[in-house]
């Protein structure tokens, strides 16, 4: 979706607004403009004649850090697009602005494609012929648009003829993929600090074993990932006061305790003790909110992969 703000500034640019995304010439290429919680994205949809100018493109951009300077998030160079994700709070639409400006100029010093190259065959578009794919708006040939779809048919023809997968298995995989992650986070927390690339890591390593254990794909996928992120974030929490008990057992503190008690100890201490509580549920919240930050990639991905493909034409 859009929002008045974002649109308003489309819409000073001379692009259009339709399906809640606005869309047409940014800077003098085709692009996506569309927002959610806690975010811009603008995809510009655009290929590269030269991968080698593309490469020089990327090493530019590499050399400056695009959050301190635009509010950037993410940066990605697809095959067909680059898109741009912005943290969006006060002051995100002068920073995205300035981004536009300083990049537009360099994709046209690289030899990116303007927005009137058809992004399937390269050849220049007459008329502009918006069609929105998937979620982001492409200028393509009629011609080039049904070849597009063609080929996602047969796609979806070769998926259907394979192994479908199975969720039981996809969650054994996503689920031995949190515990794992749940490794590091334990020895972290114990070390008295917190990473949010953890919170990557365990969302990779769940998406991982989902995907080694032939997890199927459909919405499903994303329920599952969560509750492995969630899984990985408790047991490690809980991993590392187990460890510790551990520790002062082994050190004379607390003699005599047997090792089977441990679990019983943790659960008197979350009834009794307000600020082991206090203390645990904090770990547990900042552990959840930098897994979930760190799996929005993967929850994403997986969220598209279950509506499959979709295709029609804008204006």
């Amino acid at each position: 979706m859009i929002g008045n703000t974002f649109k308003k500034y489309a819409l000073e640019k001379g692009m259009k607004v339709s399906s809640g995304v606005a869309y047409g010439s940014l800077g003098g290429f085709a692009a996506t403009l569309s927002e959610g919680s806690g975010y811009k994205s603008i995809v510009f949809t655009t290929k590269f004649a030269d991968a080698a100018k593309k490469q020089e493109l990327m090493n530019e951009v590499g050399t400056h850090n695009l959050y301190k300077e635009f509010r950037v998030q993410k940066l990605d160079f697809a095959f067909d697009a680059v898109v741009v994700i912005f943290h969006d709070n006060p002051g995100t639409m002068k920073k995205l602005t300035s981004f536009v400006e300083w990049f537009c100029p360099l994709l046209e010093k690289y030899g990116a494609g303007a927005y009137n190259v058809c992004t399937h065959c390269g050849m220049e578009i007459e008329n502009e012929n918006w069609i929105y794919i998937n979620g982001v708006a492409y200028n393509l040939h009629n011609s080039c648009a049904d070849k597009i779809a063609a080929d996602a048919e047969t796609e979806a023809e070769m998926e259907k003829e394979e192994k479908k997968g199975s969720y039981i298995g996809g969650f054994i995989g996503a689920l031995v993929g949190g515990l794992v992650g749940a490794i590091p986070w334990a020895i972290v927390l114990l070390l008295g600090y917190m990473a949010s690339v953890l919170g990557v890591l365990i969302g990779w390593l769940a998406d991982k074993g989902y995907n080694l254990l032939g997890g199927k794909k459909g919405k499903g996928k994303v329920v599952i990932l969560a509750i492995a992120a969630i899984v990985g974030v408790v047991v490690g929490t809980f991993a590392a006061d187990v460890i510790t008990l551990v520790q002062m057992i082994n050190s004379g503190e607390l003699a005599g305790l047997p090792y089977g008690d441990i679990p019983y100890v943790i659960l008197t201490l979350l009834i009794e003790d307000s600020e082991y509580l206090r203390v645990t549920l904090g770990n547990i919240g900042m552990g959840l909110l930098f897994a979930f930050l760190g799996e929005w990639f993967f929850l994403k991905r997986a969220a598209k992969e279950s509506k499959g493909f979709s295709m029609k034409k804008l204006g």
